[in-house]
């Protein structure tokens, strides 16, 4: 197998011409296995480049930990004239997030709804998840707050406060919550709350958060469970060391 991708190799910079679904089918083949400069090259001698042929791309640089260049390479498809779809978006919010690049976070943002609205683009959850949690990693989470609510955002946004240890806007945002009707907190929700308190030292107000989650009849998860144990031993640490004092 290893020598048959290594002829391969040898014809693509060999220039040897290769019918386009072939070309297709060897980049993706070669950006999943890693290999930066046969992709490139191939990438490069490809007549012509559908959007199928540039998240290859992207996903390898992504995959490889290249970031700065998987967001470069958005750029120029939308400087070619290559309309993204909903694969593309979440791999370079991703980016953006590990980048910590809010302003290109901010553009792709901006090109959904200017260019993408009209088929639907802001309303898919994965596209909807990624530009949340960008911001949120970039610590600006207001930016996504019109975005059309619904448990996705919720939870989203409420991760991104806490995530950012905004734990007055955290509570700021859930009372405008409580007024929606159809907001029911869930178990992504709570877990995110009492992570939240919980890293940030409050832990007394995290188990008071697990005991009101409890009440609603709402079940913790494993994640859940992990942050409450983490509480209970700094709580426990706390009192002895007040002992010793």
């Amino acid at each position: 197998m290893e020598l048959g991708f290594q002829v391969l190799a040898h014809l693509i910079f060999c220039g040897v011409e290769l019918c386009e679904h072939l070309d297709s089918q060897l980049l993706e083949l070669y950006c999943k296995l890693g290999c930066v400069e046969v992709s490139s090259k191939l990438f490069e001698k490809m007549s012509e480049r559908n959007v199928l042929s540039w998240t290859s791309m992207m996903d390898m640089y992504y995959g490889l930990g290249d970031y700065k260049e998987a967001v470069t390479l958005y750029y120029v498809m939308i400087d070619e004239g290559i309309r993204p779809d909903h694969f593309v978006f979440p791999k370079v919010f991703k980016a953006c997030s590990e980048l910590k690049d809010y302003r290109a976070g901010k553009d792709v943002y901006d090109y959904i709804y200017d260019y993408m609205s009209c088929i639907g683009f802001e309303g898919n959850a994965s596209v909807k998840r990624s530009f949340l949690q960008t911001f949120a990693n970039c610590g600006r989470t207001d930016i996504a707050r019109p975005v059309t609510p619904d448990q996705v955002t919720w939870n989203s946004v409420i991760a991104g406060y806490v995530q950012n240890g905004q734990l007055i806007e955290t509570f700021k945002y859930l009372k405008e919550l409580s007024d929606a009707e159809d907001y029911i907190p869930n178990v992504v929700s709570w877990t995110a709350l009492i992570t939240g308190y919980e890293k940030n030292g409050y832990s007394s107000e995290a188990l008071h958060l697990l005991r009101s989650m409890l009440i609603k009849r709402v079940r913790p998860n494993s994640i859940t469970i992990s942050s409450v144990i983490s509480a209970c031993l700094l709580l426990n640490m706390a009192k002895r060391s007040m002992a010793i004092v």
